[in-house]
């Protein structure tokens, strides 16, 4: 128990999008378990989507809640995060969208939802990195924060070109006529970039992928050497020419997401040959110049286009709740 707070004083806040499933299934399980530890009866507060849900977030932290719980999908956990980031009240998750890729970066169960109940309510609080986007279209300044991956290209045009009924209906599924569209067209951009300000470099590209966490949709390792609390971001910038191009990319990404849950996982990726068309990099700071504007996304976001952006990481920004460690 928390010095200074007894269970009894404890109280969660839910933000949560009316329109999402389990609600009422996360409800009962809450109540249930706030019982059991004697907890009082969490503050729940519905999203608005004429604000993005931002009065029912700011609502949400004025409670004072010793956890704030969101139950929905990848877009209100970043929105949430935007503003309880530095604010050292911990972020909880519901799952309940479409992705859920958050959670499933943080090992919160996706359909054991009395257990995810727990982690939010008894489970291990860690600091994490969080990413911090300042994007530009010509003056135009916009500043976000992102938790997962953060995309330009084709990456992007998949969250700008799939429609929130089709997402709800077939899941992560519901990209694959995107994905092929694009990879079928493979338009590629002039991208001008530099790493922690060193040299900058120019390259072709069909997308470049910002990712704070290292698995991307359809529980795919993007990034099998991507860590949330270690200081740093990793990147992907990808340059097919050709379909064969592109089956080499996913037959490379493929291979590390087996590799990836493999003991030594760092040594065996030091060990692989790296591919033209996929270029990978970390670092703390990525800046970059695009000559004609391209669709952006962050964590699935839309959020239209930049040509320029510049993201750094903001170490342990975000206190979050996983799942307790096992004891001894």
């Amino acid at each position: 128990m928390e010095l200074g707070i007894t269970s009894h004083e404890k109280r969660a806040a839910v933000v949560y999008k009316p329109s999402a499933a389990l609600v009422e299934v996360y409800r009962r399980h809450l109540r249930a378990e706030e019982k059991k530890l004697g907890r009082a009866h969490a503050h729940w507060f519905a999203t608005d989507s004429a604000d993005r849900g931002e009065r029912a977030i700011r609502r949400a932290i004025a409670t004072d809640p010793d956890v704030l719980i969101v139950l929905g999908g990848d877009g209100t956990v970043r929105r949430t995060a935007e503003v309880l980031a530095d604010t050292r009240i911990p972020l909880a998750v519901f799952p309940a969208g479409t992705g859920n890729l958050f959670a499933r970066n943080m090992g919160i169960p996706l359909l054991d939802h009395r257990r995810a109940v727990q982690t939010a309510l008894s489970g291990q609080t860690v600091a994490i990195d969080v990413a911090e986007a300042d994007l530009w279209n010509g003056s135009q300044h916009r500043h976000a924060r992102f938790l997962v991956m953060a995309g330009i290209g084709f990456d992007a045009d998949m969250a700008a070109n799939t429609k929130a009924k089709t997402k709800r209906r077939f899941g992560w599924l519901a990209y694959v006529r995107p994905i092929v569209r694009s990879v079928w067209k493979n338009d590629q951009q002039e991208l001008k970039f530099c790493i922690d300000g060193n040299r900058r470099r120019t390259i072709r590209a069909h997308t470049a992928i910002i990712g704070n966490c290292g698995l991307s949709t359809g529980n795919v390792a993007l990034f099998p050497q991507a860590r949330f609390d270690d200081g740093l971001l990793d990147f992907v910038v990808m340059n097919p020419r050709t379909f064969g191009g592109w089956t080499r990319i996913w037959s490379h990404i493929m291979v590390m997401s087996v590799l990836s849950q493999t003991p030594g996982v760092d040594a065996l990726m030091a060990s692989m040959p790296a591919i033209k068309s996929a270029r990978y990099a970390q670092g703390r700071t990525l800046d970059v110049d695009i000559p004609q504007p391209q669709n952006v996304q962050l964590d699935g976001d839309f959020l239209g286009q930049v040509t320029s952006m510049r993201i750094a990481v903001n170490p342990g920004a975000l206190n979050v709740r996983v799942a307790a460690a096992p004891a001894g």
